[in-house]
């Protein structure tokens, strides 16, 4: 399953591509710059494994990590910053994040994954710390961080899905279950990876 679909506003890559504006150089849609976006876009981008695609990837995070504010939260949209996404938003956002560095990170230059996993980490520990009584949050949340910490094959899905399946609305299910897919898929190997896009 690709990136775009994780956000299920973009479709394709290709679809993608055409919200991306020449003025800003953001992914946009109806004039706002969401966040979420740029980074499915940039997940995309590393999962095509070439290496333009790749300079692609990293510019467009580098141009997102300023955007997270003190606490350790990022805007839904650019033009709402300082103030945070509410809190399904930024589990996406740290889903996504999780996936790139967990699995493509290591390809990349350790000067930018270096910033990437500190903004993780800050992003993870504002969410903790929100203590998000909603229960599609902390769904979301026990799911990214089992992924994160490599518990994702002990964690009880099917029992998972039986219990909440009828709390949450299709669209929730299908970012979901995307993200289960893509955190179970095979992670590239390191050196076809690494030859591709020479970094």
């Amino acid at each position: 399953m690709t990136a775009p679909y994780f956000s299920q506003y973009l479709g394709t890559l290709d679809a993608a591509s055409k919200h991306l504006s020449c003025q800003t150089g953001y992914i946009q849609l109806d004039d706002k710059i969401a966040v979420l976006h740029q980074l499915t876009f940039a997940l995309a981008l590393l999962q095509k494994q070439r290496k333009q695609a790749a300079f692609e990837a990293i510019a467009v995070l580098e141009k997102i990590l300023p955007f997270q504010n003190n606490e350790g939260a990022f805007p839904a949209y650019l033009h709402t910053y300082p103030w945070a996404a509410d809190g399904a938003t930024l589990v996406k956002i740290a889903a996504v994040f999780a996936i790139i560095l967990k699995y493509y990170a290591r390809y990349l230059p350790a000067t930018a994954t270096l910033k990437w996993h500190q903004s993780f980490l800050l992003l993870k520990k504002y969410l903790l710390a929100k203590n998000f009584t909603a229960t599609l949050v902390q769904c979301w949340l026990s799911l990214v961080l089992a992924f994160w910490e490599e518990r994702l094959a002990e964690f009880p899905v099917e029992e998972y899905i039986v219990q909440h399946q009828a709390q949450f609305s299709s669209d929730d299910w299908g970012w979901q279950l995307a993200f289960l897919q893509l955190a179970a898929s095979v992670a590239p190997a390191s050196e076809p990876y690494r030859a591709i896009i020479h970094l």
